[in-house]
């Protein structure tokens, strides 16, 4: 009970830290009048992600178990760490903007 406490506790750390990072990707991609669009776009990715993982989740332990679930899980977040690493390896560093005064 305490590791699952532990781990929940954990789990809920993790958005309010990755999701400004993926606002500054996304907001770095688009145009400036577009980025209220954008952050609803990524804003409602965010959502639709969570909502099919849940679901796939509670299919998986519907018709596996919890060792299949976290397999499924920890196999996810290894392709999807290796494709973010390739992605900022490939994508050569910019220079950062100038700050605009007004």
């Amino acid at each position: 009970l305490v590791a699952t406490i532990l781990l929940f506790a954990v789990q809920g750390l993790v958005p309010p830290a990755t999701n400004p990072l993926l606002d500054e990707i996304v907001l770095d991609e688009a145009e400036p009048e577009a980025h209220g669009a954008a952050s609803s776009w990524r804003n409602g990715a965010t959502e639709l992600s969570g909502l099919i993982g849940a679901a796939t989740g509670g299919f998986v332990l519907q018709h596996a178990s919890f060792e299949v679930l976290f397999g499924l899980a920890a196999t996810t977040a290894l392709v999807g760490g290796v494709a973010l690493a390739l992605r900022f390896r490939a994508t050569p560093a910019q220079e950062p903007a100038p700050v605009r005064s007004g």
